[in-house]
């Protein structure tokens, strides 16, 4: 079941960022701002663990022709585990963060994004650790240039300890993107 979830958002992120990239662009009303989200989730981690996700990304939006969105940005996440490793209860990855925005209707919009990192703090320690992050996800407009978003993500990692890839994790993020 979960490598069905995440061949789905790997699939529909690679989908939505070729469609991004095949798209027409004009020099006309390019509109450049900071754009900040902070998102909270629980998920099915590596190694078959359970837990909670606190994610914040925080960049520069490029729009053009109220269209074709993109968003540039670093992103910060910890994992806290509920079980399994005791020796290391969490997890903070730091990661270059790119997302495409589909609008969907008037205060609808759907996104697909990719994250990738090569760090990874854990037990106070910096490991080397390089990770793929997509993800699909909604986000619904609430006023100016805020939303409420709603994403899936699925992660795609080496660790850097003991050279395995762990089973990709799944989790689910509710968010505010101001």
């Amino acid at each position: 079941m979960i490598n069905s979830v995440k061949s789905i958002i790997i699939a529909a992120s690679a989908l939505a960022m070729s469609v991004f990239a095949a798209m027409p662009s004009s020099a006309q009303e390019k509109v450049v701002r900071y754009e900040g989200s902070v998102s909270v989730g629980a998920g099915y981690f590596e190694y078959r663990e359970v837990g909670g996700v606190l994610h914040t990304s925080h960049g520069i939006r490029f729009n053009r022709e109220g269209v074709r969105f993109l968003y540039l940005g670093l992103s910060l996440e910890e994992q806290l585990y509920l079980g399994g490793r005791p020796y290391i209860p969490s997890y903070t990855f730091l990661s270059v963060h790119a997302k495409t925005y589909f609008p969907a209707g008037a205060r609808v919009q759907a996104t697909a994004g990719l994250e990738l990192g090569a760090m990874r703090l854990a037990a106070g320690s910096v490991m080397w650790s390089p990770n793929l992050t997509p993800s699909i996800g909604v986000e619904f407009l609430t006023k100016g240039k805020q939303a409420v978003m709603i994403t899936a993500r699925t992660y795609i990692n080496k660790d850097s300890v003991t050279g395995e890839q762990p089973d990709p994790g799944v989790t689910l993020m509710v968010g505010y993107r101001f």
